[in-house]
C-alpha cells in the first residue's frame, strides 16, 4: 500500500530573537532525508499560512501535528479549525508542559489535545501530566521515541480501504521526532 505525505513545514517557526540556533543540521538537510512534498510556508507572525494549510489539507485521511511548545497549540488549533473535519488528527506531543509554564500554557495545551482525535506523549509521567490538565485518557498513547537502545515496535494494521492514506505532517524532518511513529498511527 503506497503512503502519500505531505509536509508543512515553518519557513519561520519563531520570532529571531527566541532562536538563536541554525535552521538545519549540518549540510542544510534533515538526517533521514527529504519528502518529496515539503511545503515550507508557515510563519509564526501569520495566521493566515495556518489556515492556508489546514486548508491544504482537505484531502489527507490524516493530519499528524508535531508539538514541542504550548505556542504551536495556537497555529495548529487554526490548522485542525481549518481542515477537514473526516481527517483523523494525531499530536506527537514533546513535553506536555514546559518545564517552567504559565496558566496560559495550561490552556492552550488542554484546548489543542482535546481537539485532536488523539495525542502520542513519549512516557507514562506525560500521559499523567495530559491527563491533569483535563485530557481524557482515552485520547493519550504513549510511544517512547525512536533510540538505539529500545527495540523498534512492530504492529500490522489492516486498512480500513484500498485507497492509499494520505497524511499531512507538520514539523521539522529530524530522526529523533519520531516521524515514522506518525505514519504508523
Amino acid at each position: 500500500r503506497t503512503v502519500v505525505v505531505h509536509v508543512e513545514s515553518w519557513k519561520r517557526q519563531y520570532p529571531r530573537f527566541l532562536y538563536k540556533g541554525r535552521p538545519f543540521v549540518e549540510g542544510t538537510q534533515p538526517e533521514i532525508g527529504m519528502p518529496a512534498d515539503v511545503r515550507q510556508r508557515l510563519t509564526w507572525y501569520n495566521p493566515i499560512s495556518w489556515i492556508n494549510a489546514g486548508r491544504r489539507a482537505r484531502r489527507s485521511e490524516r493530519i499528524l501535528l508535531n508539538i514541542p511548545t504550548p505556542f504551536h497549540a495556537i497555529p495548529y488549533s487554526l490548522i485542525v479549525l481549518a481542515s477537514p473535519r473526516k481527517s483523523r488528527k494525531v499530536g506527537v506531543v514533546h513535553n506536555v508542559l514546559p518545564h517552567e509554564r504559565s496558566p496560559l500554557d495550561v490552556i492552550l495545551m488542554k484546548w489543542l489535545l482535546t481537539k485532536l482525535d488523539f495525542s502520542i506523549v513519549h512516557g507514562e509521567a506525560e500521559k499523567r501530566t495530559a491527563e491533569g490538565i483535563g485530557v481524557p485518557s482515552s485520547k493519550l498513547v504513549v510511544r517512547r521515541l525512536p533510540s538505539p537502545w529500545y527495540p523498534s515496535e512492530k504492529r500490522k494494521t489492516n486498512p480500513p480501504n484500498n485507497l492509499p492514506p494520505r497524511a499531512l505532517f507538520f514539523g521539522a524532518i529530524r530522526d529523533y521526532k519520531g516521524l515514522e511513529l506518525l505514519i504508523e498511527a
